[in-house]
């Protein structure tokens, strides 16, 4: 996602934050990574950041989740709306806008079990053909760096199994990972329309982005700075210099930098 952005202006000042150290995304409610990311939002906010971008397809499908009327119950689908001075970016609307005025019909979806049980994307796009399947765990072999066609090929006939070359006219990516396999599923499946919702967000955001007098890039982690490092140079070549570790709770009490 962060590089796609960059490819509209790169001289941004940008903080990412990775929460690669707490407990999986894809084992919480909906609720409950709501409550997370809230937590990140306001620690986002101390930092000075006046825009924030959800790169996570299960981080933005619980945002939604929590702002519809199926939980407005739940106080948080009053805070998501409005505490926050940032304006928050999800990485599912701007797809769902793109999809309904294409000329798709029928869509495939792939992402993450925490996305695809959510049914955020058929559920939005109920005029049109939807298949939701999940492609656990693809994303931890890009993320280790696994993309030889001897570790990606076999897994993505595993995931795609029941489905022929025929079965879409076009396959969301809904995961920000598996833009590094596109050129493996388009080895299977030439006949499909790749969609990356990471290039239909950076373009939307291209006319709100303004250069920044001191451009800068930050980034940190709840995880493994080693890692993170890693995993966007085998993923994308994209070259993170330095990566500082946060504490889970993210304190913001504490000053940690």
């Amino acid at each position: 996602m962060l590089a796609e952005v960059l490819k509209h202006e790169p001289n941004l000042q940008i903080t990412y934050f990775s929460d690669a150290g707490f407990t999986p995304y894809g084992t919480l409610s909906a609720v409950e990574l709501t409550q997370r990311l809230q937590k990140i939002f306001h620690w986002l906010e101390s930092k000075g950041c006046d825009g924030i971008v959800v790169a996570c397809n299960a981080a933005s499908a619980a945002l939604l989740q929590t702002s519809s009327e199926v939980l407005q119950k739940a106080d948080l689908r009053v805070q998501y709306k409005n505490n926050f001075h940032a304006p928050i970016y999800d990485v599912i609307t701007p797809a769902i806008r793109f999809l309904r005025v294409s000329s798709f019909q029928r869509i495939g979806v792939i992402g993450g079990d925490a996305t695809v049980q959510s049914h955020i994307y058929r559920d939005s796009l109920s005029k049109l053909d939807v298949t939701e399947q999940s492609a656990q765990p693809l994303s931890g072999l890009i993320e280790a760096g696994m993309l030889s066609d001897e570790d990606v090929l076999p897994m993505l006939r595993r995931i795609f199994a029941k489905y022929d070359i025929n079965q879409f006219d076009a396959l969301v990516l809904a995961c920000t990972h598996y833009p590094a396999v596109e050129n493996h599923i388009t080895r299977l499946f030439p006949k499909w329309t790749l969609v990356d919702p990471a290039v239909i967000v950076s373009n939307e955001l291209h006319l709100k982005l303004a250069p920044a007098q001191s451009p800068s890039q930050k980034y940190y982690t709840t995880g493994s700075a080693e890692q993170t490092i890693s995993s966007a140079a085998k993923a994308f070549g994209f070259t993170i210099p330095e990566v500082e570790l946060l504490p889970i709770n993210l304190d913001l009490n504490q000053e940690l930098f």
